[in-house]
């Protein structure tokens, strides 16, 4: 029995492309849109990251080249400041003029340890109450334990301290006390010499130290409450700088200068003081010891670049600092200096105790303050470089190179710090500046993919459309010629059929 298939009508064939478009998803032009997206952005994140890494690895080593040659570069600045300050001092020490100085002023200081150094009993007593009190402008502090026993020192403590009519800080400008004493007028020969020579070589004060007389200050440009005191019996013999000249100084070749590490110097109002000292001679034999006292901000100028920090470190956040083996700093911290009110905010958020801030506000300085204990010091303390990640003082991350200074009578480091955020704004900026590049990169390979699909889809529709039209009975339909490709050889193909 033979069966006859009704042939399908326009409805039917309406029906089934209906049924076609609703289970096709995508359409083949849609599909090729999107992989070409696709492969656009795949290419756009692979090479971006490759570069991101690659840049971010040559940030890195520049970085710590430029951390590594700031912190040599200071370290060698520094040393030869403190070595041009020992050989200032050498050559005070090996002065003819500074040896007689010496041997004059100490033979007048021996003759007024006798009675013609007496006092009255009126200029004992203003002595007594010099030391009585707290004189807070010179900040030279009072006490009876540190007013000098000798009959000497007395003596040139009234005439050049208490009735010196300039002010604390002017003292040097009293040349002669005109007291009629020998001492006086040696003093009013010698001293405007060793004021200039304080002056040239940038001296805080210079002493000179008498030989015969336990070690006694038998000169000082300043005139502090050390003047005319011994550093073996007076107040400040259990002084580093005491030690320097008692012990040190008598084990180095004659000639050579010590350093004297800071200290909380109390004839300086306890503010942290570095010494030189050296042995003076003349032709072989020393007549005593000339010791410069060094200013507060001769360390800092070098390591703060004169203050110029934004010329090195472009965002503000780095630092070159000393550090001594008992972890406190031998400079000023940047942040005290430019802010000193956040600089303690940022003391109580790092959990130092109440008692650092106070130290460093009543100095108005970190140094001798402020402990860092940080793994660039202890690497560096322990006689090698650090190069590394980390955080600082204050707690906060940084990047630091630090080494050991290598400087003769002290054991300090150095180190350079800049923030984390500073370290690694350089990849941060690529990496953003790749993300712009591919904000603009994807939309372009998106309308280049669309319009690349639609090309390679566009024989799709002619085809699309013979074939629908043969299956509703339209067996005379053709292709157009779709040209010498698959394209082309699947139309020959339909209009075979057809």
């Amino acid at each position: 029995m033979t069966t006859t298939r009704e042939p399908r009508t326009d409805r039917d064939s309406e029906q089934r492309d209906r049924s076609d478009r609703r289970f096709r998803r995508w359409t083949a032009r849609a599909v090729l849109t999107r992989m070409f997206v696709a492969v656009a952005v795949i290419a756009v994140i692979v090479i971006g990251l490759v570069n991101f890494l690659g840049a971010r690895t040559i940030f890195s080593e520049t970085v710590e080249a430029e951390l590594a040659s700031i912190n040599s570069d200071r370290a060698q600045a520094v040393r030869a400041e403190i070595n041009r300050a020992r050989a200032d001092v050498m050559a005070i020490a090996r002065d003819t003029s500074i040896a007689q100085a010496t041997r004059d002023l100490t033979t007048a200081f021996v003759e007024l340890d006798g009675a013609q150094g007496a006092l009255e009993t009126s200029q004992e007593q203003e002595l007594e109450q010099f030391y009585a009190q707290v004189d807070e402008e010179s900040g030279e502090s009072g006490g009876s334990a540190l007013v000098p026993t000798g009959t000497a020192a007395r003596y040139l403590q009234y005439h050049y301290i208490v009735d010196n009519p300039f002010a604390a800080d002017q003292r040097q400008d009293l040349v002669d006390a005109e007291d009629g004493s020998s001492y006086s007028s040696a003093h009013a020969g010698y001293h405007p010499m060793l004021v200039e020579r304080a002056r040239t070589m940038g001296a805080a004060d210079i002493l000179l130290i008498g030989r015969d007389t336990d070690d006694s200050v038998v000169y000082s440009v300043n005139k502090q409450t050390d003047f005319g005191t011994s550093l073996t019996l007076g107040p400040y013999s259990a002084t580093s700088l005491a030690a320097a000249v008692t012990a040190q100084l008598t084990s180095v070749p004659v000639g050579e200068a010590i350093i004297v590490d800071f200290e909380s110097y109390g004839p300086h109002g306890y503010l942290p003081t570095m010494f030189i000292a050296a042995a003076v001679t003349d032709q072989t034999e020393v007549v005593g010891s000339v010791i410069a006292a060094l200013p507060r901000n001769l360390l800092d100028d070098v390591t703060t670049f004169g203050g110029e920090w934004a010329d090195v470190f472009e965002e503000g956040s780095g630092e070159v600092y000393l550090v001594g083996s008992d972890l406190l700093m031998r400079t000023n911290s940047r942040f005290w200096i430019e802010d000193p009110t956040s600089y303690v905010e940022d003391l109580a958020t790092a959990g130092y105790p109440d008692e650092v801030a106070e130290l460093v506000t009543q100095y108005d300085s970190t140094v001798l303050s402020q402990p860092v204990d940080t793994d660039a010091v202890a690497v560096a303390l322990n006689g090698e470089r650090y190069l590394d990640e980390g955080k600082n003082y204050l707690d906060d991350k940084t990047f630091a190179s630090s080494e050991p200074l290598q400087l003769s009578g002290v054991d300090w480091v150095i180190v350079t710090e800049i923030s984390a955020s500073q370290a690694n704004s350089f990849a941060v900026d690529y990496a953003w500046s790749l993300a712009f590049l591919a904000l603009i990169a994807i939309p372009i390979a998106a309308v280049v993919g669309y319009f690349l699909a639609r090309r390679l889809t566009q024989p799709v529709v002619p085809l699309t459309e013979t074939s629908n039209a043969i299956a509703r009975g339209d067996v005379g339909a053709e292709v157009p010629d779709l040209g010498r490709n698959e394209y082309g050889d699947l139309g020959n193909r339909v209009n075979t059929v057809s």
